[in-house]
């Protein structure tokens, strides 16, 4: 009798262990292979054209929406749902202005496909087989911000340039766009099921620290001079508010700019060019940090100066130049070749590429931005005395970019505090670290707010603010054909004076005089930053 009693209770353990088998196997079936199965039935009553990759959004300082603003009119083609080929196909043609030959191509693979319409369309679907939809575009239509947003490849899966490829892995999206159509089991599409678009994925976006209207305002500064060069407004905390280049590009149509001349998608704000006069503040502040130079020294200015038998010319020297004696601020006022030739010569190339590389001079500088060009600095423990004479006037084999000079003046702007430019906002974050002396810091703005009131900078000075900065007029190397040097024109400063907020850099290529051209365009953006009283506070 016991045995039978075990007998039955081992037959009751293997039933229950066969019940929960047979329990577990119906959950996986109707949990995950019942999906399967369940998607894979609908998607064979799915015909679909893919239409691009969905990218995040892009956002400025403020939350404005800088990305995918407007639409762009697509047609997506069903080939199996089409009743009459000839029409279709002459129809295509005329609505996206491709030739027969490839929309034919296309037709014959019998995959759905996708074409961009030229202009705007009714959307719907106008014939069996052809559906006309919308979809956002990436950019606007005047091409705003086109350098510093960059552009993405046309599927729309991988950013190429700017901060689409700097963020590509925060803004790409998770899987193609397809436009399904639903059909029954003969194939046709099922009356009451629409067309729709699929892939629907949650955006992510990413806030710059742009802003959006400040930066179309500039860039309509500089269309309306019709200049080439660029513009950079930052913060002196490093946020980059605004970054203009010109000549410009629009992202949505990359293939018309690649052979012109003018190279359009050059970011001529990242881009080493020469630097002239601007470099001036370097060389005091190496003298001033060197204790070789005082405030309280003064130098002999004939406009010209001769180093090692080569003649140097002031931008002034002329028949019948007065030789005078001039402070270290009158010689930054007035910007004398022959004064800063004497310090730089006097404090050694060596003090002066050291000063420029604890300034940022010769690297990248802006945070994760990999398309910003170092620059050429020269070595400072190999120059020829007449090679330090140039570099202190900023000639000769030094290259720089605007965006390594906006970063000078907002040290000197802030006190001598180390800055990192940035171009997303959970990059300000930095230590403060401190590059300059205080005083010495304090001493170059003197100098600065000097060059504006009674110098070269004159037309830099606003009625609506005090600025203090610095021109530039870089020499080329080239000439025009009546023998007249091509100079780059440079203003570089910083406002208001007294509790600096904003630096902005002008360059303008073969703008000739940093004074006449590159200052009052400054003018121009402070009065325009001027209004926007937030930037202030």
């Amino acid at each position: 009798m016991a045995f039978l009693f075990r007998r039955l209770k081992m037959i009751r353990i293997v039933f229950v262990c066969l019940l929960l088998l047979l329990i577990v196997r119906v959950g996986y079936v109707s949990l995950y292979i019942g999906q399967m199965l369940a998607k894979e039935s609908v998607d064979s009553h799915l015909l679909r054209a893919a239409v691009l990759y969905e990218r995040g959004d892009i956002y400025d300082r403020s939350g404005v929406q800088i990305t995918n603003q407007s639409e762009t009119f697509y047609v997506a083609v069903f080939p199996a749902l089409v009743e009459e080929s000839d029409s279709v196909i002459t129809y295509l043609a005329e609505l996206t202005g491709r030739s027969t030959e490839e929309l034919e191509r296309r037709y014959r693979s019998g995959d759905a496909f996708c074409l961009r319409i030229e202009g705007k369309a009714e959307v719907g679907s106008p014939m069996r087989g052809v559906v006309l939809f919308a979809q956002k575009n990436r950019y606007d239509s005047k091409g705003s911000a086109s350098h510093v947003l960059g552009y993405v490849q046309e599927d729309g899966r991988i950013g190429v340039s700017g901060i689409e490829e700097m963020c590509n892995d925060s803004l790409v999206g998770e899987d193609y766009q397809y436009l399904q159509a639903v059909t029954d089991g003969a194939g046709r599409v099922i009356h009451g099921a629409p067309y729709r678009l699929s892939g629907q994925y949650e955006k992510k976006r990413i806030m710059v620290t742009l802003d959006w209207e400040m930066q179309r305002a500039i860039e309509g500064i500089l269309d309306k001079h019709e200049v080439k060069g660029s513009v950079i407004v930052m913060g002196i905390d490093g946020d980059i508010l605004a970054m203009v280049s010109r000549p410009t590009f629009h992202a949505g149509q990359i293939a018309q700019y690649l052979s012109k001349d003018d190279a359009p998608l050059l970011n001529r704000a990242i881009q080493p060019v020469a630097l002239g006069s601007v470099f001036k503040v370097v060389t005091a502040l190496a003298g001033l940090e060197s204790g070789l130079i005082t405030m309280q020294d003064s130098w002999e200015d004939a406009g010209r100066i001769e180093v090692a038998g080569i003649t140097f010319h002031g931008w002034d020297d002329r028949e019948g130049y007065v030789p005078r004696r001039l402070t270290l601020t009158e010689a930054m006022a007035h910007s004398s070749n022959s004064v800063f030739i004497q310090i730089g010569t006097k404090i050694g190339g060596a003090r002066i590429v050291e000063m420029a590389k604890r300034l940022g001079f010769g690297k990248q500088t802006i945070a994760n931005y990999t398309e910003e060009e170092a620059g050429n600095l020269p070595n400072g423990d190999h120059l020829y005395i007449a090679e330090v004479a140039n570099l202190a006037i900023g000639q000769g084999a030094l290259l720089a970019t605007p965006m390594q000079v906006t970063k000078m003046m907002a040290i000197v702007a802030n006190g001598g505090y180390e800055v990192v430019p940035h171009l997303l906002m959970d990059e300000k974050n930095y230590a403060r670290k401190r590059i300059i002396n205080e005083q010495t810091a304090r001493s170059l703005q003197e100098m600065l707010a000097v060059s504006v009131d009674d110098g070269t900078g004159e037309l830099a000075q606003s009625v609506r603010g005090q600025a203090a900065g610095k021109t530039g007029s870089a020499e080329t190397g080239r000439t025009t054909p009546e023998g007249k040097s091509v100079n780059h024109a440079w203003f570089s400063g910083y406002f208001p004076r007294y509790a600096p907020r904003c630096v902005c850099t002008v360059m303008i290529e073969e703008g000739n005089s940093g004074g006449y051209v590159a200052a009052p365009i400054f003018r121009e953006i402070m009065e325009i930053i001027h209004q926007k009283k937030q930037v202030f506070s």
